[in-house]
């Protein structure tokens, strides 16, 4: 259950850290 967590966590953060790329991209 805990690392189910984590890995979504982490899937989060790196989805906002590539999102935030892109916007400073354009």
């Amino acid at each position: 259950m805990l690392v189910l967590l984590t890995v979504k966590l982490t899937s989060l953060k790196n989805g906002l850290i590539s999102f935030l790329l892109g916007v400073m991209m354009k």
